[in-house]
């Protein structure tokens, strides 16, 4: 038990059981650098590069066995992904609109019922 009442948790434990983990905290708290240790350990074992404890990096420090498939750790900054899921519905109305007002006839003429000419 922490200072602040929450239980501490290992990341060899955590991982593990959990195939996806959503990591939040305060600034500064360690979130970027977890992502970094686990992201170095996969890289070490993918390098072939020998851990001194004679296990796999992923095993030793992870809590993963070797033979099991890791997954790729992603980092999302949520400010910047928020950001971008804006931008990219706002393009996707633009795209709507343009579509929408394009779909006059080819002419781009508008006729009149009571006249023959098309700009009356």
């Amino acid at each position: 038990m922490r200072s602040d009442g929450q239980m501490a948790v290992e990341l060899a434990d955590l991982l593990p059981k959990y195939p996806r983990l959503l990591i939040e905290g305060q600034p500064g708290a360690g979130k970027t650098t977890f992502l970094k240790l686990v992201a170095a350990m996969l890289g070490k074992d993918l390098l072939l590069e020998s851990c001194p404890d004679g296990f796999s990096w992923r095993e030793r420090y992870l809590g993963l066995k070797w033979e099991e498939k890791a997954k790729t750790p992603l980092f999302v900054r949520l400010s910047e992904l928020a950001e971008l899921l804006s931008s990219a519905i706002a393009n996707t109305r633009s795209r709507n609109l343009l579509s929408a007002t394009s779909s006059r006839p080819s002419n781009n003429k508008i006729a009149s019922p009571r006249s023959n000419n098309p700009l009356q």
